[in-house]
């Protein structure tokens, strides 16, 4: 079986891994605020590379035989919820001995501004010391003035609560989506793990606030199931909120008013607004708001919220399970509370099985 050559290093304060891939040579990078390392960052790079070419990865750095063999229990998930990826091949694997660093008294999380962010923040923010935010996953490294813009309002977050922010830039995501042409959607857990093994020298435990509610979570990237297995002896990985559903997360988010007024969900970011207020994820955020009764704390977000784009679902680009999961959840709350009529009626006909919305996420394949 022919091999993909991996070759990782360090070069002033940056981290770099090549890949030679049938003679094409990629590269992928990683710098931050604070002191980065190889460790075993290299190590989720190289799994998912071996599992969706299906061919063996020589990976040459030494590499924790615990990462290694909880590598198993993360890729027997992926094998068993998606068909493209392969059982994992490495050529004669370098495990480094097995001793614990000393401990150096910081937690970190990796923090968006979200909801689900902010409401593992908030629950956890007396053991948290930093927080962690990532240029190139949500906001694109090509965006100079979104990035000044987003860069600002989290270091804002940050000074509030006394906490040191580590920023991190890097081209991951162009790598496991461009090259191995994997959906951010279930390859953005490996991108965090490259990044927080990156850290381990910096910090004792990261926090991964989970997207959605055990049992009925998706196949996602992240996940309960899998993110503790990035954990090494360096690192402890939790992954934190699969208890609490969107809902409940805006409930408790909204006891603090610096927060609530600063939320930032938005992905697409139209008009490089720091929430476009139009989008899908923005009208969910606004949705689940109306719904808390703290509507009239979305400082953050741009224009006017407004329950007939809730109609208009045509006009957005993505529709799947993960979307409809939230919607389902606002039309029992609201049928729970027997509350807000305009909204619940036009939350039961997104819902019809004649909606454009739940005839796109019927076509979804799992």
């Amino acid at each position: 079986m022919p091999s993909v050559e991996m070759e990782c290093g360090e070069h002033n304060r940056r981290l770099f891994y090549k890949f030679e891939i049938k003679k094409s040579i990629f590269e992928v990078y990683l710098k931050a605020t604070e002191p980065v390392s190889l460790n075993d960052s290299g190590f989720p790079l190289a799994l998912f590379t071996t599992m969706i070419k299906g061919k063996s990865v020589s990976y040459k750095e030494s590499c924790s035989q615990v990462i290694f063999e909880n590598s198993q229990v993360i890729s027997d998930h992926f094998l068993d919820w998606f068909p493209k990826f392969k059982s994992p091949n490495f050529t004669d694997p370098i495990f480094r001995p097995t001793t614990k660093k000393k401990k150096v008294g910081r937690v970190g999380m990796f923090f968006t501004g979200g909801v689900d962010s902010f409401y593992t923040f908030l629950k956890n923010k007396d053991e948290i010391t930093d927080l962690i935010f990532v240029h190139g996953f949500d906001v694109s490294l090509d965006n100079e003035e979104l990035r000044k813009k987003v860069s600002n309002g989290i270091r804002e977050i940050a000074d509030h609560y006394d906490k040191n922010l580590i920023e991190v830039e890097s081209n991951l995501k162009k790598y496991l989506k461009g090259i191995l042409g994997l959906s951010w959607s279930y390859s953005h857990g490996a991108a965090l793990a490259v990044v927080l093994h990156s850290l381990s020298n910096s910090l004792d435990k990261v926090f991964i606030a989970s997207s959605h509610v055990y049992p009925d979570i998706v196949k996602w990237g992240s996940h309960p199931h899998i993110d503790p297995c990035w954990s090494s002896e360096n690192i402890e990985v939790v992954h934190h909120g699969y208890g609490s559903n969107r809902i409940e997360k805006i409930d408790f988010v909204s006891k603090f008013q610096f927060s609530i007024r600063r939320l930032r969900v938005c992905h697409q970011n139209y008009g490089n607004h720091y929430n476009c207020g139009d989008c899908e994820k923005c009208v969910r955020t606004l949705t689940a708001m109306r719904i808390s009764g703290c509507i009239d704390q979305s400082v953050s977000f741009s224009g006017i919220y407004d329950i007939e784009k809730l109609r208009d679902f045509d006009r957005f680009d993505r529709f799947d399970r993960n979307i409809k999961e939230f919607y389902d959840l606002y039309t029992r709350v609201l049928k729970e509370k027997k509350s807000d009529p305009e909204l619940l009626k036009v939350l039961n006909e997104l819902s019809s099985p004649s909606s454009i919305f739940e005839l796109s996420c019927h076509k979804i394949k799992t």
